[in-house]
């Protein structure tokens, strides 16, 4: 799937809707009638790709994806919205006979695996349920300390209400931080969990990252109160 040139815009008045994405003209037609009979608006894509865009402009959706699609497309779908967004609100639809690919979803993220062939009565359970999974997620997005707000899903950092830009790499690391706040996190864990074990990388990438959050973030980089360094160590954050 070749969606390197898609990015994702957030706005506050975006809608909540349904994403399906598959080529099943029979699945669509029924699923269609189905959940807008109910309330509920669903958007439709035959391809990986031009379901990634519409996720793209509507990053409150949930995505319902055939995994049936052409060249293990609706994996791969699966992987790149979880790698942008690790609790996008995810129903992959599948064959029950592949319960290992059912496996390595649900522990990649994917929210809830659903048989196939579908019952849409079934399938609109399962939905409901995620949308209220993604309603308590959403509440709990928002992290502020000092002047700053960061707003985990939509990747959007403000301080004093204007835009910061971070890269994704400092933003993996800022929000890594403040998930772990006030524990004192070993450099070495940073190379694990944020870059993976990346070959010949040293520890001098994560103090270019801290660096970069406290001339952003901090009120004093030289004198931060934030991003601490614990010496010999690593880093802990204090809100």
């Amino acid at each position: 799937m070749t969606s390197d040139r898609v990015k994702f815009s957030y706005s506050e008045n975006s809608p909540r809707a349904l994403v399906l994405v598959t080529g099943d003209k029979a699945l669509t037609s029924n699923l269609k009638q189905h959940f807008e009979s109910e309330g509920y608006p669903i958007k439709i894509s035959c391809n990986a790709l031009s379901g990634l865009k519409l996720c793209s402009r509507l990053p409150e959706c949930v995505l319902l994806v055939d995994l049936l699609l052409p060249h293990q497309s609706g994996y791969k779908l699966c992987r790149r919205l979880l790698d942008m967004n690790p609790r996008f609100p995810i129903v992959a639809l599948g064959p029950r006979s592949d319960v290992l690919n059912k496996i390595v979803l649900l522990e990649l993220g994917v929210y809830d695996y659903v048989n196939m062939p579908v019952d849409a009565r079934e399938l609109l359970a399962r939905v409901r349920g995620v949308l209220r999974w993604s309603d308590r997620v959403r509440t709990n997005r928002v992290f502020a300390f000092s002047d700053v707000t960061v707003d985990f899903l939509r990747m959007d950092v403000r301080r004093n209400g204007k835009t910061v830009v971070l890269g994704k790499k400092a933003f993996d690391v800022l929000k890594f931080m403040i998930t772990n706040r006030e524990r004192v996190i070993p450099r070495q864990e940073f190379l694990e969990k944020i870059w993976n074990h990346h070959e010949g990388l040293s520890t001098r990438a994560v103090d270019q990252q801290i660096v970069r959050l406290r001339q952003k973030l901090e009120k004093d980089p030289a004198k931060p109160t934030h991003f601490r360094t614990m010496h010999s160590v690593g880093y802990k954050f204090m809100p």
